[in-house]
């Protein structure tokens, strides 16, 4: 861990100002600044080396596109801290909150914050798809709600850029993933059968899991192992949404959620026609 005052973050980014600690962790530290070009920006320290080609990565995907509903990279480089060379990114700085804390917190999704959730999000993964990249890592912890009800997805440091080199082995027995929210040809490092398909299964499921309460393969698992086991064996309830008499949306969301990649929309692309033709019937409008 990164051990250092305010004081010192300013003394090495002297074009910051109003510096202000947002996390600390075990990967990176973040700070929430104004700089005078960018304005309101999030100073991230990488502190895991381990990952370099990861992050590389991560930063180059985000930095050479402009995705919608993802925060910017601006810049980013080396910074020395007591002998050690860390890398620095500065961020567009969200202010929300993710998912996960909305969650543990037991507030409610409204019906229409879980539709502007999946409008913000596959528009997200069509423009990803156009550039062969899939995120890889889509959950409540990585989706942030900012504070005019828009959905940002962050965190691509397990991304995969399908015109790039793969960095996981070939033959290893897990890709890279977070269980119960992989699908299966992801976490079973299936690598020519991952693509879109992958992110539309995660999002499914972050969606049913707004509304049905739970997440059904992490719900009374009780290992890493068994939360696999049922994310490619069970069948979760069917939603009941009350807003959805025609049941379209429930089973949209279910075909995101179908364990094998064919059995899913067989883009992103379509998937969002899809899910517009249902908002469409459902007389409502996104933001």
């Amino acid at each position: 861990m990164l051990m250092t005052s305010l004081q010192d973050i300013a003394k090495h980014f002297p074009q910051l100002r109003s510096i202000e600690e947002i996390k600390i962790g075990g990967q990176k530290c973040v700070y929430s600044a104004v700089h005078a070009e960018y304005g309101d920006i999030a100073l991230k320290i990488v502190l895991n080396h381990e990952n370099d080609d990861r992050i590389l990565r991560e930063i180059k995907i985000i930095k050479n596109n402009s995705f919608p509903n993802v925060p910017a990279i601006y810049k980013c480089g080396d910074v020395n801290f007591d002998g050690k060379t860390y890398i620095y990114i500065y961020e567009q700085k969200i202010s929300g909150t993710d998912l996960r804390e909305i969650i543990q917190s037991g507030d409610k999704f409204p019906f229409i914050e879980v539709i502007q959730l999946l409008d913000n999000l596959l528009e997200t993964v069509v423009k990803l798809e156009k550039q062969s990249i899939v995120h890889r890592d889509i959950k409540p912890d990585n989706i942030l709600r900012d504070e005019d009800g828009k959905f940002w997805l962050i965190d691509f440091g397990i991304a995969r850029d399908l015109k790039d080199v793969s960095l996981t082995a070939t033959g290893a027995n897990f890709g890279p993933h977070t269980a119960g929210y992989a699908a299966p040809e992801q976490f079973r490092n299936l690598k020519r059968q991952i693509d879109s398909r992958a992110d539309l299964f995660s999002i499914g499921l972050v969606a049913y899991e707004l509304l049905h309460g739970v997440n059904p393969f992490v719900s009374g698992a009780h290992s890493f192992i068994d939360i696999l086991l049922k994310t490619e064996t069970l069948t979760e309830y069917p939603l009941s949404i009350p807003e959805d008499t025609g049941g379209e949306l429930s089973g949209f969301i279910q075909t995101l959620m179908q364990k094998g990649h064919t059995w899913r929309p067989p883009s992103a692309m379509i998937a969002y026609s899809w899910f517009n033709e249902i908002v469409d019937k459902l007389g409502l409008e996104v933001n």
